[in-house]
């Protein structure tokens, strides 16, 4: 189905909380309300997403294709890690 995600976030959902009360940025506090509900299972889809926070399902996509390397969010690093479901042929430990 499109528009399903399948992310790996790395902070825990209590993490993501604090630092969501904390935020005074209102579009940095979008993009970690955004990961809280994911987190949570409160939403699947981009299309969802997009709908509580009223920007466009495209935009929530490239929030969420971002790689931050470093910590955005004061102390959160927001690590958001793609989930494959096969590795890639380098990844081979047998060779």
């Amino acid at each position: 189905m499109t528009g399903i995600i399948k992310i790996e976030i790395r902070e825990s959902a209590l993490e993501l909380l604090k630092e969501l009360k904390k935020q005074e940025n209102q579009e940095l506090k979008e993009r970690i309300q955004a990961l809280y509900w994911l987190k949570t299972n409160q939403v699947e889809s981009t299309g969802a997403i997009a709908g509580l926070v009223k920007k466009h399902r495209t935009t929530v996509s490239r929030w969420l294709s971002q790689s931050y390397p470093g910590p955005i969010c004061g102390g959160l690093a927001c690590s958001i890690l793609p989930v494959q479901s096969n590795p890639p042929a380098s990844a081979c430990f047998h060779c």
